[in-house]
């Protein structure tokens, strides 16, 4: 793993972990600002709803599994409209989409598109959601990593 010695670079600034609440309460609103499943860095906004075109790409990126594609299906069109009334808010406030930026969602909705999309990435995403839901400091620490490295490899190329 890449470790600089120094903060030589200016890399974006993690958020650090909060408590995670049930979705009966309110869902959290401090995620990192990115996190890595496998090897590809995944988004969050300042709401804490995670980038499913991240997970899209992490999953290969294929024009048929755009998050679109899948929001506008049936199951998750229920399980969404199921979310929003059990968390009483809107469903706007489950969902953004913002063009050219990319597709964020809850956190329960971003796992449910991961399913879907392959086994291995709904296994990764679990374990990482798990690893931040426990205070995993190493989780932090591989996204600061991942981070300088990409950082170093567009500075250098």
């Amino acid at each position: 793993m890449l470790k600089p010695a120094a903060p030589i670079f200016n890399l974006p600034a993690i958020r650090k972990p909060v408590q995670v609440q049930p979705v009966e309460q309110a869902p959290f609103k401090t995620l990192p600002a990115k996190f890595l499943i496998g090897d590809k860095l995944v988004a969050t906004n300042a709401d804490g709803l995670i980038s499913l075109t991240d997970l899209w790409k992490a999953a290969g990126g294929e024009l048929k599994d755009r998050p679109k594609n899948w929001i506008r299906s049936a199951g998750p069109r229920d399980f969404i409209n199921h979310l929003a009334a059990k968390s009483g808010g809107p469903k706007t406030a489950l969902i953004h989409v913002k063009h050219g930026v990319g597709t964020f969602a809850h956190w329960q909705i971003a796992l449910a598109y991961a399913k879907w999309l392959s086994p291995e990435l709904h296994m990764q995403v679990n374990e990482v959601f798990m690893r931040y839901k426990t205070g995993d400091a190493t989780l932090a620490e591989e996204v600061i990593d991942k981070v300088a490295a990409i950082y170093l490899l567009k500075l250098f190329n």
